[in-house]
């Protein structure tokens, strides 16, 4: 039986590529698990495909082969072409569109308007997230904003938003008492999702954290809603990162209190990665091969 390797250096699109890189990119067996561990990540326990496989980061379907798809997302790849993945979501949270909120409605019973939520599926990579009830509680304790106004929306919000990254589960330092958080046999990671809002106090972003659990069910939705940050844009803005040109609405305070410190490592990195990388991306902002 031929291995993935040998398959792989017949592809002449694999092979195109060898010639583009010269001697740095050789499709050595390092990279053929790179390869595999890609393909390992989108695929379900029961041999279908997660959303998202095939799919450029501006959700349309990929001009590369299945081969490349996988290639260019493996960390050799990006070693030397660059965190293109990244590179490109910073031009779409540049140009990404907020969703205008409505006014709440008086006396609205925001438990029963969330606990009869359709699930949330994300526009660009296809993901399918639960809205659960216990969720609920940490969104309307957030500080800094009345977090009620987005619940009538917040499926919407989501479907729109933009995936920015996946984060495995960190543990944590050991107590004083020595215990140790453990990690969770059925738990994968965590992905982080951008929404962007407008409502009367301005434009604010939504950062979602959804979290993935293992499954070999084939029907059940392994990713749910774990918590949401909402943060003004315009202290992105103030921070050094052009992410509007619009004007600061009257009222909104500009200074640095409230940032979300994730979204902001990521829009750092994001805006970096793009000022190097852009020109070497496609219409659908996968590397030029």
């Amino acid at each position: 039986m031929r291995s993935h390797s040998d398959k792989f250096m017949d592809n002449e699109s694999f092979r195109h590529i060898g010639e583009t890189i010269g001697d740095f990119f050789q499709l050595t067996k390092e990279m053929e698990a790179e390869a595999q561990e890609m393909l390992a990540r989108f695929s379900n326990q029961d041999g279908t495909m997660k959303p998202g496989f095939l799919k450029a980061p501006n959700g349309k379907t990929t001009h590369l082969s299945i081969e490349q798809w996988l290639l260019v997302r493996t960390p050799s790849f990006q070693r030397w072409f660059g965190d293109w993945e990244s590179a490109f979501k910073y031009k779409m949270i540049l140009h990404m569109n907020p969703v205008v909120l409505r006014p709440l409605p008086q006396n609205a019973d925001i438990r029963e308007i969330y606990v009869n939520l359709e699930n949330g599926k994300n526009e660009l990579d296809g993901s399918v997230v639960r809205f659960v009830h216990s969720t609920l509680g940490k969104i309307l304790r957030h500080k800094g904003y009345d977090s009620r106004w987005i619940i009538p929306q917040i499926k919407e919000i989501f479907d729109k938003s933009i995936p920015l990254g996946f984060q495995k589960e960190r543990l944590q330092a050991a107590q004083n008492d020595g215990t140790v958080h453990k990690a969770h046999p059925n738990f994968v990671g965590y992905h982080n999702y951008l929404g962007k809002i407008k409502g009367e106090d301005g434009e604010h972003f939504v950062r979602f954290t959804v979290q993935e659990e293992k499954t070999r069910k084939k029907d059940y939705i392994a990713k749910q809603l774990h918590s949401t940050f909402i943060s003004a844009v315009s202290k992105y803005k103030t921070a050094g990162i052009p992410l509007s040109q619009s004007t600061t609405s009257v009222g909104e305070r500009e200074d640095n209190s409230g940032i979300d410190i994730i979204l902001m490592q990521y829009l750092l990195l994001f805006k970096s990665n793009y000022e190097i990388i852009a020109k070497n991306l496609d219409e659908n902002g996968e590397p030029v091969l």
